[in-house]
């Protein structure tokens, strides 16, 4: 009876050690791919960095801009302030400002309700940004345009 105690104590520790690590592993996975996809805040600034000319449009005055600029935006976007936020369409918003870095891929800035959204060909996410990256790119755009 004792040498099982003995056996069954270590080997019960050594699974529930394994199991743990294993949800770690598979937590920390989730992140870092995550974190590569195209969607990601973090490869918004290097997509944006690589485009030759960046077209931005507001949509509520018209026209574009094509903009070589490139810091300067990312400054008023504030990009590490950006938190995902779970919406069920992309079609439930409009757009005040859209930023488009090539023809699959844009960011979309909302006024009413203080969001951006990142498109990629036919995906898309939405992230919680402050009211002051609006009206920081917002104001970016009217000194660009004067």
């Amino acid at each position: 009876m004792r040498i099982n105690k003995v056996i069954i104590y270590p080997f019960s520790i050594l699974i529930i050690t394994v199991i743990v690590i294993y949800i770690f592993n598979a937590v920390e996975d989730k992140r870092f791919m995550e974190e590569l996809s195209l969607l990601h805040p973090k490869q918004i600034e290097n997509y944006i960095r690589l485009s030759e000319s960046i077209k931005i449009n507001d949509l509520e005055f018209g026209g574009d801009i094509f903009q070589n600029s490139k810091e300067d935006l990312l400054s008023s976007l504030s990009l590490d302030e950006w938190k995902k936020k779970r919406v069920s369409s992309p079609n439930e918003l409009s757009a005040d400002i859209r930023i488009e870095i090539d023809e699959n891929y844009r960011v979309y800035l909302y006024e009413t309700v203080p969001l951006a959204m990142v498109l990629y060909k036919d995906e898309w996410r939405y992230y919680k940004i402050s009211q002051s990256i609006h009206r920081n790119v917002s104001d970016w755009l009217y000194s660009v345009t004067k």
